[in-house]
């Protein structure tokens, strides 16, 4: 069925900032005695890494129901469940997790609401997942992990919902970088001007022009207009992600599935890894790219 893409060919003129929290740093007084620890609690905000957070009890949903939605909900679930892979601020260093720091909240809530089937008997639109080492479908493992949430619907609303406005308030502190020099223009042409010739939209249609993504703030659930950020992620990651679309073994965005069929393998590396370069500041024009090697090139032969 031919689809229109007018909307995704609209320019984007407005540049969206990220903020995040700052992690606290413990500070030494070396002047004063040690004092004895204060019972008032306080939010922390230094996160715990995946190691720590695995030699902690095991997390038991219960304890944060009663909570309102907020920071400290989400930051108590996000270290007793996401933190082993994801890491506890969103700032995963796997490409087969992705970076959740700084994503929309509502593109977060439609993920986990997504992983979870709608009704009894039913396929969850994100049951499956192409894995980033081999490219193969299997069964999603974060279908395991939305089930550890609470499982009275009124709770479970509030666990997404502070979870995605835990992560959406931290920062990406480790944005992956474009790795594949040879490739960047053709990803760039792909992401500012789609390929026409195919009826490709350009990807800065709807994830804007610094990878910053949208995000309808109207709308907080399964169905939410949220197209995410782009700006920093795993470029492995990405490639998977769209592969999944063309296979139709991610089966939660039908826009983005009929893009993906019209894309060739190295197209997706091509604007993945491209995407993976973006950044959030206005100003830069071209991708942040890994370092070149350092090792010395051979000397050329002498000339007769």
């Amino acid at each position: 069925m031919k689809r229109s893409y007018s909307l995704l060919l609209a320019g984007l003129a407005v540049v969206a900032t990220v903020s995040g929290v700052a992690i606290a740093q413990q500070q030494k007084d070396t002047a004063k005695p040690a004092e004895p620890a204060k019972t008032e609690t306080t939010q922390n905000t230094a996160m715990p890494d995946a190691t720590v957070a695995a030699a902690m009890p095991l997390f038991d949903i219960k304890s944060v129901q009663g909570m309102e939605v907020g920071l400290e909900r989400g930051r108590l679930i996000a270290v007793g469940v996401c933190a082993e892979c994801h890491q506890a601020d969103g700032n995963s260093t796997a490409p087969a997790w992705p970076k959740l720091a700084g994503q929309h909240e509502g593109y977060i809530a439609k993920q986990l609401y997504n992983f979870k089937a709608a009704e009894p008997g039913k396929n969850a639109l994100r049951q499956n997942m192409v894995d980033v080492t081999d490219g193969k479908a299997k069964t999603s493992t974060m279908a395991a992990q939305v089930a550890r949430l609470s499982a009275d619907p009124k709770e479970f609303d509030k666990d997404v919902q502070s979870l995605a406005m835990w992560f959406a308030s931290q920062k990406n502190n480790s944005p992956d970088v474009a790795k594949n020099e040879d490739t960047v223009g053709l990803g760039q042409s792909i992401y500012r001007g789609g390929v026409m010739s195919k009826g490709v939209p350009a990807c800065a249609g709807c994830h804007g022009p610094t990878g910053q993504g949208m995000f309808n703030a109207s709308k907080l659930g399964a169905g939410a207009n949220a197209f995410p950020m782009v700006s920093g992620q795993f470029s492995d990651y990405m490639v998977a992600q769209l592969q999944a679309f063309r296979e139709d073994v991610r089966g939660n965005s039908p826009i983005m599935s009929d893009i993906a069929k019209r894309m060739t393998d190295n197209e997706i590396k091509a604007v993945s890894d491209y995407m993976a370069g973006k950044r959030l500041n206005a100003n830069a024009v071209a991708p942040a790219v890994a370092p070149a090697s350092t090792e010395p090139k051979p000397a050329a032969p002498a000339k007769p």
